[in-house]
């Protein structure tokens, strides 16, 4: 423990966040898996159980925004391509948006409900409008990460609800997670959402780290009974990103309290007490319009 204590030092030294040096501390949470890299150079400062199989859960739809992402790139889509809710989508278990059979949505709105809301209906409508079927999005998927270099992971669904052999690894997802930063700098803005408006609803990020802590800038949060919890964050200070992978820990409660000691920490090593400080709760929620207005702003921009 002692050299870890001194490796983490080292890391805060280098500009880690309060967010990340909570998850590099998962080990007090109860994680099975854990690994903290460099995001601009793939550089592991941190790992235990990096390769060990474990079930990503919604940490999936990075890899759903991803796939999708890359036919974006590729020209297949666009962010402005309308996508119709099926019956298969709708039947989906939360959480999820709940919209009716036959709305459609942009794949740019889309986007950013899958990453804030985690709905799993609306992963499936993606899957089916990008990849023609669950099936054949599932093979897009595939393919992408055996590109990219993730040999243990394998996809079954676009939205990470159980499945025997939808499995994926730390190392894998740290992968992922690199890719997409590295490979679409552009489209940055997904991953740090803090909330988007609908309506009248308001659904604010499941990962409270972006909007609680100085320099956090992503990524995803992810649960089913089988994993436990499970989270992919990103964090910049002086320049410097990393990237957490945290899978397995026993509850969200333990992810909270973890960050909140971390602040103490951090504080301590680094000398900063306004670093030490969350961020106020001012956000402003992302405005989506509604399927209408979508449709109609699709069509203006084709």
């Amino acid at each position: 423990m002692i050299g870890f204590t001194r490796r983490c030092s080292h890391v805060v030294t280098l500009g880690l966040t309060a967010g990340l040096l909570s998850l590099a501390y998962v080990s007090q949470a109860g994680a099975e898996a854990q690994l903290l890299i460099e995001a601009s150079t793939g550089k592991v400062l941190h790992a235990e159980n990096a390769t060990y199989p474990w079930y990503p859960a919604s940490v999936t739809k990075l890899m759903t925004a991803y796939t999708t992402l890359r036919s974006v790139k590729e020209g297949k889509v666009s962010l402005y391509t309308l996508l119709t809710v099926s019956r298969n989508a709708a039947a989906q278990q939360p959480t999820k948006m709940g919209f009716k059979v036959g709305t459609t949505v942009t794949i740019d709105n889309a986007l950013k409900m899958l990453m804030v809301k985690s709905a799993n209906d609306i992963a499936v409508t993606i899957a089916e409008g990008v990849g023609g079927s669950l099936e054949g999005f599932a093979d897009l998927m595939n393919a992408n990460a055996r590109r990219l270099g993730m040999t243990q992971s394998n996809f079954v669904n676009p939205n990470g609800l159980p499945a025997e052999n939808h499995v994926t690894s730390a190392r894998d997802l740290a992968i992922l997670a690199r890719a997409l930063i590295k490979e679409f700098p552009e489209y940055d803005s997904y991953w740090h959402i803090s909330s988007i408006r609908y309506g009248n609803r308001v659904m604010r990020n499941y990962n409270s780290l972006i909007y609680r802590y100085p320099g956090a800038d992503g990524m995803k949060t992810g649960f089913i009974c089988a994993s436990g919890y499970n989270v992919v964050a990103s964090a910049t200070r002086n320049g410097r990103r990393l990237i957490a992978v945290v899978l397995g820990s026993w509850s969200g409660a333990v992810r909270r309290r973890e960050t909140r000691s971390s602040r103490t920490r951090r504080s301590r090593w680094c000398r900063s007490p306004a670093a030490s400080e969350p961020v106020r709760k001012c956000f402003k929620p992302l405005l989506l319009p509604s399927s209408a207005r979508i449709s109609s702003l699709a069509a203006r921009r084709r």
